[in-house]
C-alpha cells in the first residue's frame, strides 16, 4: 500500500487525467479514453518508483547514520586508547634511539680494542682470556646483530605510532581546517609512491582534472586516496591487473574514483568495509582504521564514498565532494 505521503501525488495525476480525457474530447484528435488511461498509468508508475527511489535513499541515509553513531562511540574509545598509548610509545621510542647511539658506541669501541689487540703478545694471559671471551659470547655476531634488532624496534614503535596518530584523528571532532587550495596539488607524491608498490604486471592508470582552487585540506583527501590505492594494490594479490585514479565534474561535485581489477569483496564484507577495526588481512597486516578515517575525513568535507564491489570482479570506490569555492578567510 502507497503512503500518505504520495497521496497528493495521486491526485494531482487523476486530474491531470481528467484534464486530458477533457481536452482530448474538445479535440476530437485521439480517442480521450487512451490519452486518460495513459497518463494515469503512467502518473502511477512515477508515484511506485518515487516510492521505491525514496526507500533506497532513505536505506542508503539510515546506513550512513548508523555508520556515523559507530563512528562516534569508537571516537571515544580511540581517544582515550590513543592518549593511553601515546606516552609510554613516546618513552620506548625516545629510549630505543638513545640505546641504539649506545650500541654504535659500543661497536666503535670493540672496534677499536680488536685493532690494539694486533699489537699485543698472543701468548699473555690478557689476550687469551679476550680471545676467550671474545669468542665464547660471539661478540662479532652480536656488533653486527645489535643494530638491526634496534632498527626492527624503531620499525615497530614508528608503526605503532602511525596507528595512534590515525586514532586521534579519527577521534578528533573539532573542525578541520580548510583553505581554498588545490584538491591535486598532493595528489602527484601519492601516484608515484603507489606506481613504486605496483605488483609485477600492474598498470595505474592516472586522469585528473585541472580544478580551481576550492575550500578543502589537500593532505587529508591525498591520504584518502593514498589508503584506497593501497588497499587496489592489495586487492591484486601480487597478479597483474589494472588500478585507475580519475576525475569528473557532476552537478557541482567533483567524483575521484578509484577502480581495480582484482579480488572483489564478498557481500558480507561489502556491508562492513567502513566499520571501525573491521579488516579482512591477515593478523598484524591491518589495523581496520583506514577506511573509516577515509569515511570521516570525506565527511568532514562535506562529501560521501560509495562502493560497488563484487566478489572476484573488482572493486570501484567513488568520493563525492561538493566544490565550494568561496574567500579563503571564511573557510
Amino acid at each position: 500500500m502507497l503512503g500518505f505521503q504520495y497521496v497528493p501525488l495521486i491526485i494531482v495525476t487523476v486530474l491531470a487525467g481528467a484534464v486530458s480525457y477533457v481536452t482530448a474530447a474538445l479535440l476530437e484528435s485521439i480517442p480521450p479514453a487512451a490519452v486518460a488511461l495513459l497518463v494515469i498509468v503512467s502518473g502511477v508508475a512515477i508515484a511506485l518508483a518515487a516510492r521505491y527511489g525514496f526507500r533506497r535513499s532513505d536505506a542508503r541515509e539510515a546506513a550512513n547514520t548508523r555508520l556515523e553513531e559507530r563512528l562516534i562511540t569508537v571516537d571515544e574509545v580511540a581517544a582515550g586508547i590513543a592518549e593511553e598509548i601515546n606516552a609510554p610509545v613516546s618513552y620506548i621510542d625516545s629510549n630505543l634511539n638513545g640505546l641504539r647511539e649506545d650500541v654504535d658506541a659500543l661497536n666503535e669501541f670493540i672496534g677499536a680494542l680488536d685493532s690494539a689487540s694486533d699489537h699485543l703478545d698472543i701468548r699473555s694471559p690478557f689476550y687469551q682470556v679476550a680471545l676467550s671471551a671474545y669468542q665464547r659470547l660471539d661478540i662479532a655476531n652480536v656488533c653486527d646483530s645489535a643494530p638491526v634488532r634496534i632498527n626492527d624496534c624503531l620499525e615497530g614503535i614508528q608503526r605503532i605510532e602511525r596507528i595512534v596518530n590515525d586514532m586521534r584523528v579519527l577521534s578528533n571532532r573539532t573542525a578541520t581546517l580548510h583553505t581554498l587550495a588545490d584538491i591535486n596539488s598532493d595528489l602527484g607524491g601519492v601516484v608515484t609512491l603507489t606506481r613504486s608498490r605496483l605488483p609485477e604486471g600492474a598498470e595505474l592508470e592516472v586522469s585528473l582534472l585541472q580544478l580551481s582552487p576550492m575550500l578543502c585540506n589537500p593532505g587529508q583527501i591525498a591520504q584518502v586516496v593514498m589508503h584506497m590505492l593501497t588497499n587496489a594494490c592489495h586487492a591484486l594479490r601480487g597478479e597483474p591487473g589494472k588500478i585507475s585514479l580519475s576525475q569528473k565534474q557532476d552537478a557541482g561535485q567533483l567524483l575521484i574514483q578509484i577502480s581495480d581489477t582484482g579480488c572483489g569483496m564478498p557481500e558480507d564484507v561489502r556491508q562492513r568495509a567502513f566499520d571501525p577495526f573491521f579488516t579482512t588481512r591477515a593478523e598484524g597486516e591491518g589495523t581496520g582504521i583506514g577506511l573509516a578515517l577515509c569515511y570521516k575525513l570525506i565527511r568532514e568535507h562535506g562529501g560521501n564514498i560509495e562502493l560497488e564491489s563484487e566478489e572476484g570482479s573488482g572493486t570501484c570506490f567513488t568520493l563525492k565532494l561538493p566544490i565550494r569555492q568561496g574567500d579563503e578567510n571564511n573557510a
